[in-house]
C-alpha cells in the first residue's frame, strides 16, 4: 500500500474542551512518548510517506517537539503541516513562534463555531494568522456549520474575510456525525473552488458533492487509500475510525503493518452516519 499522508496524534492533551472533538476519549498510556515521535519521520520516509500532519489535543502546547519534529522532518524530505486551535499562540513571543514553526511548511488553525464565538475571538484570530505567516504558511480548517447551509453566502463571506486575513489555503471539513445536507450548497462550493485557487474540501464533502448523494458511492472513499492516521498508538483508516487497524508496540512496526494493508474505502462515510467502525 502506497502511503501519501500519515495524520499523526502525538498527544491527547488540550486547551479546549470543544463538544465535537473526537480525540476526547483517548489516554495518555493509548500514546507513545514524545520522544518515541521524533523517530517517526525517518521511519515514514523510508516507506514513501510525502507528508505528516501533525495534530493532537494541542501539538503547540509542546512548542520543542514542534520545533524538533518539524527538523526531523525537514531532514528525511517529509513535509510537515501542523494542525492547531490556535489559542495557545496568542501567548507566544514572535521569537517564540519563530522557533517553532521555521520548519513547518503549514500551520493550519481551525476556525468554527466552538472556538470563534465573538469579534474579540475574530479579531485575536486574525492577529495570530498575521504573526503566523512570518514564518511559515497559514491554512485555515474551516468547519461547515447549518448556517452555512441555510444561507450559503456565509459560507461565501466567510472564506472571503480568511483569505483577506491572510491564510494559503482554506480546507472545508464536513462535521462528524452531522445531519447536514451540502448537497444544497453543491453549487456555491463549485463556485468557491472556482473563485479562490486554494479553497479545497475533505474527502467526504468531495465524495457527497461528486456523487449528489451521502450513499452509495461509485468511487470509494478515501478510507485505507494513501491515507492513514495514526491517534496514539492506534492505526487508523482515517482519524475518525472509532475502531482500529492495528495497535502498535513500536512505531518501528509501522512499515510492515502498512504493507500487508489491503482494505477498500466505504460507499459512504460512516463517520458522518455515526455508525461505529
Amino acid at each position: 500500500m502506497k502511503v501519501d499522508t500519515l495524520s499523526i496524534h502525538p498527544t491527547f492533551e488540550c486547551n479546549q474542551s470543544c463538544e465535537i472533538c473526537y480525540m476526547r476519549k483517548y489516554k495518555k498510556a493509548d500514546n507513545f512518548t514524545l520522544g518515541e515521535w521524533l523517530t517517526l519521520p525517518k521511519i515514514a520516509s523510508g516507506f514513501g510517506v510525502n507528508q505528516i500532519a501533525c495534530g493532537g489535543g494541542e501539538i503547540t502546547l509542546n512548542p520543542s517537539f514542534v520545533r524538533d519534529f518539524a527538523k526531523e522532518c525537514k531532514k528525511n524530505g517529509v513535509i510537515c503541516n501542523i494542525t492547531t486551535n490556535g489559542k495557545p499562540l496568542k501567548d507566544y513571543t514572535d521569537s517564540a513562534l519563530k522557533m517553532m514553526f521555521t520548519d513547518v511548511t503549514m500551520v493550519s488553525i481551525s476556525f468554527n463555531e466552538f472556538l470563534i464565538r465573538s469579534l474579540d475571538d475574530i479579531k485575536e484570530y486574525k492577529e495570530i494568522v498575521k504573526r503566523v505567516n512570518k514564518y511559515a504558511k497559514t491554512g485555515v480548517n474551516l468547519l461547515l456549520n447549518a448556517s452555512m447551509i441555510d444561507n450559503p453566502k456565509i459560507l461565501l463571506t466567510t472564506l472571503e474575510e480568511l483569505f483577506k486575513m491572510g491564510a494559503e489555503r482554506i480546507f472545508l471539513l464536513h462535521p462528524k456525525p452531522s445531519n447536514l445536507d451540502i448537497t444544497k450548497i453543491k453549487d456555491y462550493i463549485y463556485a468557491a473552488t472556482i473563485k479562490w485557487e486554494h479553497f479545497y474540501v475533505d474527502n467526504s464533502i468531495n465524495q457527497v458533492i461528486k456523487h449528489n448523494s451521502y450513499k452509495g458511492w461509485k468511487h470509494k472513499c478515501h478510507f485505507c487509500k494513501e491515507f492513514l492516521s495514526l491517534t496514539g498508538r492506534y492505526l487508523k483508516g482515517c482519524s475518525f475510525q472509532t475502531g482500529h487497524i492495528a495497535k502498535l508496540n513500536a512505531l518501528e512496526d509501522l512499515p510492515k503493518i502498512v504493507e500487508g494493508l489491503k482494505i477498500n474505502g466505504y460507499d459512504h462515510c460512516p463517520a458522518i452516519s455515526g455508525d461505529k467502525f
